[in-house]
């Protein structure tokens, strides 16, 4: 269990392995009234009940909203099917268990399918592991991992932010975009989604635009070879 009950007009996808994160995900797209359409994919129905009946608050009754739509699906089967679609998807938020448990989403078929499922403006996340305090293997891996994705978009970097629940208290997340840089193509002050759709961000606890800025500066041996 990764995630406690304390951890609190686009088209996204959530693409996901069977882990409860996609429901604070789920919750936090949800608050967007711009948001029309969100597509949940997950592997195993089971996680879902399970977050559903013992910890409602993750999702806050997001799967209740009519924008959206939840499919029970190996998320790898779904993306090199084609079913996704072409150009969909504003944004993909990929959310996956350690590598072995989730290398069929890695391959390169599912890559294509990611890919072509996302606008030509769309951005592409995903989780890439906890940082901890010092270069681990997991790390050179994920990275290995990171440039063979990020060849496939002409922007890639990583960013952090804070996570109690992982060791060291650090996560990191991989942005991929072929056209949007995270800190050059950023709102003019007073013009963030958290000062108008969020009300100043009244409901967070965490977020603000100066820690979105902030979880761009990495240690370097998160960054070099």
């Amino acid at each position: 269990m990764m995630s406690t009950a304390r951890d609190a007009r686009f088209h996204i996808f959530v693409l996901s392995k069977p882990q409860n994160h996609k429901m604070r995900a789920l919750r936090e797209v949800c608050r967007y009234a711009r948001v029309g359409r969100v597509v949940l994919v997950d592997v195993s129905k089971d996680v879902i009940n399970v977050c559903q009946t013992f910890f409602p608050q993750l999702a806050a009754g997001a799967f209740h909203d009519p924008r959206v739509r939840l499919v029970i699906r190996d998320a790898a089967d779904f993306l090199a099917s084609g079913d996704a679609g072409v150009a969909t998807f504003d944004v993909v938020l990929v959310d996956l268990t350690d590598r072995g448990l989730s290398d069929s989403v890695f391959t390169e078929t599912a890559s294509q399918g990611l890919k072509r499922c996302l606008r030509p403006d769309g951005v592409v996340v995903r989780n890439f592991c906890a940082t901890g305090l010092n270069r681990t293997r997991r790390h050179t891996e994920e990275l290995r991992t990171l440039d063979a994705l990020g060849e496939r978009f002409a922007h890639s970097c990583l960013y952090q932010y804070f996570q109690p629940t992982f060791v060291g208290g650090q996560y990191a997340f991989a942005f991929m975009s072929d056209t949007v840089l995270p800190l050059r193509d950023l709102p003019a002050a007073g013009a963030w989604p958290y000062d108008t759709e969020l009300h100043n961000g009244k409901h967070l606890c965490y977020y603000t635009p100066s820690v979105h800025i902030a979880g761009f500066a990495l240690p370097r041996y998160m960054v070099t070879p």
